[in-house]
C-alpha cells in the first residue's frame, strides 16, 4: 500500500507541475502577425451592408475620381480616374481603373457581381449622380467617388456617414491625393 501511495504522490506531484506549466503558457502573450493583404478588412463584417435603391447604370456611367478609399496605417491614397461603361444589351457593367478593367453582371440593383470574388456593392450615390460610395461586403475595398476631383464638403460628410452607418472604419479613410 506505501507504494501505492508513493506512486500516487508521484503522479500528483507530475500532475500539479504540468498543469502550472500549462497554466503559465496559457498566460503567456500571443504573438501578433500582420494580416495577409488579402484578409484586411475595413469594416465590421457583421454590420449590415445595404445598396441603394437609387441605382440607374446609364446615369452611372462616366469617368469619376476616386476621392477617397481606405488604406492601410502609413499608406498614401493614390488619386484614380475610374471609367465605368454600362453594356445594356449584355446587363454588364465595365469598370476601367489603373489596375485594369473588372466586368459585373448586372442584375437590376446596385449590387455588381464579378465573376468571382466579393460583389461591389453601390451603397449610395446622391440625387444627381455626382458623387458615390462604394465597397464590398467583406469590408476590403472600399471608396467614394465624385465626377469632379475635389467634391463639395456636404457630399463628402453625406458619404462618409453612410459608410459608418454600415459599419466601416472611416479612421481609416484617406483622401486621394
Amino acid at each position: 500500500m506505501k507504494i501505492d501511495v508513493g506512486i500516487t504522490s508521484v503522479l500528483r506531484r507530475y500532475l500539479v507541475g504540468a498543469l502550472l506549466v500549462g497554466g503559465l503558457v496559457a498566460c503567456a502573450p500571443v504573438p501578433t502577425v500582420p494580416p495577409a493583404p488579402s484578409d484586411i478588412t475595413f469594416r465590421n463584417p457583421s454590420a449590415n451592408i445595404g445598396a441603394t435603391t437609387r441605382f440607374d447604370p446609364v446615369r452611372f456611367a462616366g469617368d469619376w475620381h476616386v476621392v477617397a478609399r481606405f488604406v492601410e496605417t502609413g499608406e498614401t491614397a493614390a488619386h484614380d480616374v475610374i471609367a465605368v461603361t454600362y453594356q445594356q444589351g449584355k446587363d454588364r457593367i465595365v469598370v476601367v481603373a489603373s489596375e485594369g478593367a473588372q466586368t459585373y453582371a448586372y442584375d437590376g440593383t446596385a449590387v455588381l457581381r464579378p465573376k468571382q470574388g466579393d460583389p461591389l456593392i453601390i451603397m449610395w450615390v446622391d440625387e444627381g449622380f455626382r458623387t458615390a460610395v462604394l465597397g464590398t461586403p467583406s469590408g476590403r475595398v472600399g471608396y467614394i467617388l465624385d465626377r469632379k476631383p475635389n467634391p463639395r464638403k456636404d457630399r463628402l460628410k453625406a458619404a462618409t456617414e453612410i459608410l459608418k452607418f454600415y459599419g466601416w472604419d472611416t479612421r481609416r479613410l484617406k483622401r486621394t491625393k
